[in-house]
């Protein structure tokens, strides 16, 4: 985020996170098998599809949470004169650029291999090519025809080109941010906070915590860095934040309520004035649900429960940009590391996959502008059980301020109206032109939307380049050329396997707790004296 402490000596690592494969609201999917000649193959129903999204969300959870985790390590094993504030990790969730080019989605038919829509690669791709001729079992059951995996299985449900692109134009956003940044300069918005315990901290002027993440966000927003300058020429290039509720006090307005529920909360707001006609294209920060998660209070419909405040908000202002806060961490240090506490970080983890689930839902499915906030805090981040620190605010003003800025460069901060019907997908961000940046679509190989708005700055290297597939014409596939010196299939496999046999390998290392751990990424020893090690197994 904040690129003028990132130094050219300094190397910027950036994880990314894992997309759904389905949308799950869907019913056409219901009765069909992936795999249509197996008698007993699973049926894609809305179960199934939503059980495999909601593990992708938990997986990013914790991928994420760790990536924060490590972000502390280093930054307090730093060595001495290095006074970057930039993170050493950044996290990076693709998810979103693949809304509208999943399988299932409204409309067709499953399995349909040959839709250019889709961005993942179906397992009848391969398997009717060259599958069958390719797998075969040995007396055994084992496969002893193919030692390394083919490639048109391990390509089944991996992004195609399209998608890659996509991802690629987010990660530009990532390394061009401040770009991107100046998109907000200039405008202002009526901002209203909606929550709990999460945006109210003190209201006392004297308090350390004053304001939440408020105050940070504001300071954040009117600073000329942010936007890659070194001062404003005007005051008004800044995006200013216009503070709206029926709390606090004024021009710090909000309607966050301590130790309320996700139904109280909606009670509270139901009939507010906020919903008048004066407020409409707002945006409103939804950061909720502490309660609900701490007292276990069905934790099952907790998603519906929010779902019914989206309802309200866009029932009374259709062209309003929701920002859905995930769920920081409970606990202080290290009290929120044991999953058989009462608030045990599970649970947060299962809340926050279920808000990711439904902020695509009410984007793919009712064309709403909402984001998810995927907040940057472990418990190291917290005061007390429920509220975050001093800098656990400031990660918080962070993260809301980075989805401002992808709010915008999807033309969401704007006046414009909400009615593209034909782009489900949001336009995703690509590099700037001469006279300023531009909103880029990336879309799926065909002829009707398969375009660029504008080209890219530098020309492809011939080893990369798209080049049509000689076997299916009219299709683009993605090839690479395999560097002079890079190891080939039976060196990986030999260092995968350790220098051991498949077998070997399997039944002395992979089956054996004491061996696959010693290599985790975790060290257990450490983990259980501080009684973590079950946060690890249990997610």
């Amino acid at each position: 985020m904040r690129w003028r402490d990132r130094a050219p000596r300094y190397t910027g690592i950036y994880q990314t996170g894992y997309s759904q494969f389905f949308d799950a609201y869907t019913s056409q999917c219901d009765e069909v098998s992936f795999i249509p000649w197996l008698p007993n193959g699973p049926k894609m129903n809305k179960e199934l599809r939503s059980t495999l999204n909601n593990l992708v969300h938990q997986t990013n959870y914790v991928l994420q949470y760790y990536t924060n985790w490590l972000n502390l390590k280093y930054y307090a094993n730093r060595p001495p004169g290095d006074i970057r504030t930039a993170p050493f990790l950044d996290w990076v969730d693709v998810d979103i650029v693949y809304n509208g080019h999943r399988f299932c989605r409204a409309g067709v038919k499953e399995p349909n291999r040959h839709n250019r829509d889709v961005w993942f690669f179906h397992f009848l791709d391969g398997w009717l090519k060259e599958g069958s001729a390719t797998i075969s079992a040995g007396a055994n059951g084992d496969n002893q025809t193919a030692r390394v995996l083919p490639e048109w299985l391990a390509e089944t449900f991996h992004p195609k080109s399209a998608g890659h692109r996509a991802s690629k134009d987010l990660l530009y956003l990532k390394t061009k941010f401040e770009v991107f940044a100046r998109r907000l300069s200039g405008k202002r918005k009526w901002i209203w906070m909606v929550g709990d315990d999460q945006c109210y901290a003190s209201q006392r002027v004297d308090s350390d915590f004053y304001g939440g993440f408020r105050e940070p966000l504001r300071q954040i927003l009117g600073d000329p860095h942010f936007y890659g300058w070194d001062r404003f020429q005007n005051p008004t290039d800044r995006f200013t934040p216009m503070w709206i509720g029926s709390q606090g006090h004024l021009g710090t307005q909000h309607d966050c309520y301590r130790g309320a529920q996700i139904n109280e909360i909606h009670d509270n707001i139901r009939d507010s004035d906020m919903h008048d006609e004066a407020y409409k294209q707002k945006v409103v920060i939804l950061a909720l649900g502490t309660m609900d998660v701490f007292l276990g209070y069905d934790l099952k419909n907790v998603h519906r429960r929010v779902g019914a405040i989206l309802r309200t908000i866009f029932d009374h202002d259709p062209d309003a940009v929701v920002l859905l806060n995930h769920l920081p961490m409970f606990g202080k240090g290290t009290q929120g590391e044991n999953l058989d506490r009462k608030e045990g970080l599970q649970r947060v983890v299962e809340f926050n996959a279920r808000l990711s689930g439904l902020a695509n839902y009410w984007r793919t499915r009712h064309n709403r502008r909402v984001l998810k906030v995927s907040l940057p805090l472990t418990t190291w981040h917290k005061r007390d059980l429920f509220l975050p620190s001093r800098r656990g605010y400031n990660a918080i003003a962070w993260s809301i301020a980075e989805q401002l800025v992808m709010a915008g460069s999807m033309n969401w901060i704007t006046n414009d109206r909400n009615d593209d019907d034909e782009t489900p997908g949001p336009a995703i961000p690509g590099p700037p032109t001469r006279g300023g940046p531009r909103a880029r679509q990336a879309r799926s190989p065909s002829p009707k939307i398969h375009r660029r708005d504008i080209p890219d700055p530098e020309a492809t290297p011939p080893q990369y380049q798209l080049l049509p597939d000689p076997v299916k014409d009219g299709t683009i596939i993605c090839t690479q050329k395999r560097p002079d010196g890079a190891p080939g299939g039976d060196d990986i496999l030999a260092s995968l396997y350790q220098g051991k046999s498949q077998w070997d390998w399997v039944h002395q290392v992979g089956c054996n707790t004491t061996e696959i751990c010693k290599n985790s990424l975790f060290d257990t020893a450490v983990s259980s004296a501080r009684g973590s090690s079950h946060w690890y197994k249990s997610i």
